[in-house]
């Protein structure tokens, strides 16, 4: 799409999700669809960055039951010396077996106090490259295996985006290349090892990192974390899993390594296993239960239950089956919704003359299975509200045209996700002439 220098392409605006004002822009492949790194277009020339990437955590992980890193069956966080140079020293890993590395990273430019990502990570083992990644392209079709990059339990119980540099299970994000061991470093007796990081900005600003390993078969201090369940679940099997009236089917490849699944059924709730563990693509949840009505059948949807709030998913039914499908692990339920949308104006227009005023705002909300839709008529016609999601408010602007001079119906129909539905209807009055 070509642009010249003056012409209007954007109003900045703070709705949606958005944090700010802002303008958002893409390179994209027309071909794939895939997004580019604007930096290769020139933008490099408008961005002063003289700075390093900062390294603010290093990680070790043991990645089998046999191996112990520093005394530790679970991973620890290894301490970074700066050096004269720039560069950083790891105190010494002392392992056996194989094992693995993570780092947490980020980037600062001359220009800015945004933390920005690091273009390019690269790793040796013994001087031998194992496991790297540079962001020069991306497709959005890989986007959800960024949860296998990085240390995905740390991140949901932290929020701190460990990348992990190894593999335990090969996974499809093509712009990462590994050796042969997918970034597995394995720890032999008598050697003594060199695992080396190097990461860097678009400018080629680098930091390296250096971790002396020594092989050595001392006992381990700190156990494993305790299995929860016995039920294993093998990442590239199908696997099914059923008690009383519920049951749960995982597809090969919905998870991205082997793990042990936490799975159970009490009090009429499905205990599946919790949110720490990433799923890739959709499982399926069934639930029996013939003791509902048809009536209230229709208002019943399987809820992953979350704290004291409930998020909906879509359920269809199926003789006295209720299935959805779900990326979530987590507790789910049978939840009944009887209770209609709620819709709320600030100002009441009720035989009122708008003439002064350009939109008309109403709050909307459901408690519940959330809204499926709203829709707006003036004068029995169709009319546009647009809804922005940090107020709740659905908006129309009289500008569109349709508004007629002197009296006006207005009716608001506002649905829920199983059927509930609110109306809100005003008689008003408005004055095209000012």
């Amino acid at each position: 799409m070509p642009i010249k220098k003056g012409q209007l392409i954007a109003l900045s605006g703070n709705t949606g999700a958005s944090e700010g004002p802002h303008l958002h822009f893409e390179f994209r492949d027309t071909r794939t669809e895939n997004i580019i790194n604007p930096m290769l277009f020139g933008f490099d020339k408008k961005v002063k960055d003289t700075k390093k990437p900062t390294i603010s955590g290093l990680y070790v992980y043991p990645l089998d039951i046999k191996t112990t890193v520093n005394q530790s069956k679970r991973p620890l966080m290894i301490n970074l010396s700066l050096q004269k140079d720039g560069s950083y020293l790891a105190d010494k890993v002392v392992a056996n077996g194989k094992i693995g590395f993570g780092i947490t990273t980020f980037d600062y430019d001359d220009v800015s106090f945004n933390k920005n990502g690091v273009y390019k990570v690269q790793s040796f083992f013994n001087g031998t490259p194992n496991f790297g990644y540079q962001f020069d392209t991306y497709s959005f079709e890989d986007m959800r295996y960024i949860n296998a990059l990085i240390d995905y339990s740390k991140y949901k119980k932290t929020q701190q985006r460990v990348q992990k540099l190894f593999m335990k299970t090969p996974y499809g994000l093509k712009f990462i290349v590994t050796d042969e061991n997918y970034g597995v470093a394995t720890i032999l007796p008598n050697l003594s090892s060199l695992y080396r990081i190097e990461v860097s900005d678009f400018y080629g600003n680098t930091v390296l990192v250096s971790v002396p390993v020594q092989y050595d078969l001392l006992p381990a201090i700190i156990e494993p974390e305790p299995l929860v369940s016995n039920y294993f679940i093998k990442a590239n099997k199908d696997s099914n899993f059923a008690k009383e009236n519920m049951s749960v089917f995982f597809p090969a490849g919905t998870f991205y390594d082997d793990f042990n699944l936490n799975f159970d059924v009490k009090n009429d709730t499905l205990y599946l296993h919790d949110d720490t563990v990433p799923a890739h693509t959709n499982f399926t949840i069934t639930i029996d239960d013939s003791t509902y009505t048809e009536a209230q059948r229709e208002k019943i949807f399987i809820g992953r239950i979350e704290g004291n709030k409930t998020n909906y998913n879509s359920t269809y039914r199926k003789e006295n089956s209720f299935i959805t499908k779900a990326k979530i692990l987590g507790k789910y339920a049978l939840v009944q919704d009887t209770v209609a949308p709620k819709i709320s104006i600030t100002k009441p227009i009720e035989g009122k003359w708008l003439t002064n005023v350009n939109t008309i705002q109403l709050t909307i909300s459901d408690e519940l299975s959330g809204i499926k839709s709203y829709n707006g008529f003036l004068n029995g016609k169709w009319i546009l509200f647009e809804y922005d999601n940090k107020t709740k408010k659905i908006i129309h602007n009289f500008s569109d045209g349709i508004v007629s001079e002197g009296a006006n119906d207005l009716k608001v129909v506002v649905t829920d996700n199983v059927g509930n539905s609110t109306i809100f209807e005003a008689h008003f009055f408005r004055s095209q002439k000012k």
